[in-house]
């Protein structure tokens, strides 16, 4: 049976004025997270298969207007820059005009994270928190690379753990490989890792019971990946 949601909000930001980045995104976002209700997450738990907790920390929200979901995605400074929209109803997911896309960044993430793991979707990043990993998500499979690397570089992680969806066309591992590398200029060490066989992304693994102890072998057999700077000697 679908999740029913009451719209709690009675008034609405056009979204034409949501484009100029003046933090109109970001109180947008935050006013749907505040419009969201105690039994809501409960709801939305089960919908998704995913832990409440985890879904506050990436400042989920409830827009009226559009009868949707809302995931903020920001750039390398935490500025909310695109609102993603999600259907409970028929699963259909699209985003607030005026925004672009950014990064799917969880509250709280330590400032001095040693691992860095980057999934696909904030569904995935949701995730991969659950289970106690340090995790932000990408719009997409090629989405938002530069901002991706100015955040790694912001953040200055040790590793960095790109995990790729298996998807049958290949798509996942060429995003994977793509932004593996832009990422070894400002990290040291870039691995990318995918779920088992026979499951497509992170979420699906999570969901079939895998924990840390599960995904870290993955990464310690995944080849490092680092920029090698060779300096010519002339003579």
């Amino acid at each position: 049976m679908a999740v029913e949601f009451e719209p709690p909000l009675r008034r609405y930001v056009p979204l034409r004025s949501l484009a100029k980045r003046d933090g109109r995104l970001d109180r947008f976002a935050d006013r749907c997270h505040r419009a969201m209700k105690s039994d809501w997450w409960s709801r939305l738990e089960t919908r998704l298969g995913l832990p409440s907790a985890e879904l506050i920390r990436l400042r989920v929200g409830w827009s009226s207007q559009d009868n949707a979901t809302t995931w903020p995605m920001v750039d390398h400074e935490d500025n909310v820059v695109g609102v993603r929209l999600r259907c409970m109803k028929s699963g259909r997911k699209w985003s607030v005009s005026g925004g672009t896309a950014g990064v799917f960044m969880p509250v709280g993430l330590s400032p001095s994270v040693d691992r860095l793991f980057i999934s696909e979707g904030p569904t995935d990043t949701a995730a991969l928190l659950s289970i106690g990993l340090d995790c932000i998500g990408r719009p997409s499979c090629n989405g938002a690379v530069a901002i991706t690397t100015k955040l790694v570089k912001r953040l200055h992680p040790s590793e960095v753990v790109i995990v790729a969806d298996d998807d049958l066309n290949g798509a996942g591992k060429r995003g994977a490989e793509s932004l593996a590398v832009a990422l070894v200029t400002v990290c040291p060490r870039v691995r990318i890792i995918f779920p088992p066989t026979g499951i497509n992304d992170a979420r699906e693994w999570v969901r079939r019971g895998a924990t840390a102890d599960d995904v870290l072998p993955v990464v310690h057999a995944a080849r490092v990946r680092s920029l090698t700077v060779r300096k010519e000697v002339q003579r």
